[in-house]
């Protein structure tokens, strides 16, 4: 018998490299209406008919709506601390408000999953509870507690008081939130504009060093 009349394996056909998943598809498009349309405004049907598929098939992957929004949250929280946890790691270069502000016009504009993601979050942030509560919990509260961590590391055994690293913690969070909406949702920032965000945040980003954190004694 010849190769090509041996009888077929059965089961799911291997995806090839690149091939983008059933699930991973219907989070890209619902990620795309929820931005444009509202995540109020959008329903499974729509989601399904912009993929070609059925309702049933996308039940098949999540249980509702919410559950497809809170996959795209916890990914995207995941995604955007996985390079700031390298920060603990190392040291920080150009000083603590360098490291943590100085790659965000490159991450956000090098991927549009993550823009998208952030007009949606502030986008929706005054009438979506669950979008509120998930930003105050991954973008203030944890922030500013992986913020403050950093600043204390950052001094060695000479780091200042508790109180000290809070409040500083705090001024560059608030900082960094109130930055990424004005460029992004009030001024929808495109990458053509990368290298101009870049060396604003980089000049903002080493007064402070130096203004702040030069001042502290050690």
């Amino acid at each position: 018998m010849s190769p090509q009349d041996a009888p077929k394996k059965m089961g799911r056909p291997r995806r090839e490299p690149g091939e983008t998943s059933t699930r991973e598809r219907i989070l890209r498009v619902a990620l795309d209406l929820f931005t444009i349309r509202g995540f109020g405004k959008t329903t499974f049907r729509e989601i399904a008919e912009e993929l070609g598929l059925t309702e049933s098939a996308i039940y098949r992957h999540f249980a509702n709506k919410d559950e497809v929004l809170e996959t795209i949250l916890v990914q995207f929280r995941d995604q955007v601390y996985q390079p700031l946890a390298g920060l603990r790691d190392g040291a920080v270069e150009g000083g603590v408000t360098a490291g943590v502000l100085t790659g965000l016009p490159r991450l956000l504009l090098t991927d549009p999953q993550y823009l998208q993601v952030s007009k949606l979050l502030l986008g929706e942030l005054h009438h979506n509870e669950r979008i509120r509560s998930f930003v105050k919990e991954a973008f203030d509260t944890r922030a500013n507690a992986f913020l403050e961590e950093l600043v204390q590391e950052s001094f060695g055994s000479s780091s200042p008081s508790s109180s000290v690293s809070r409040t500083l913690a705090i001024l560059i969070n608030s900082f960094r939130f109130g930055w990424v909406y004005s460029k992004f949702v009030l001024t929808n920032s495109t990458v053509d504009d990368l290298p101009l965000l870049e060396r604003e945040l980089s000049d903002i980003s080493s007064f402070l060093d130096e203004a702040i954190f030069k001042q502290i004694p050690r």
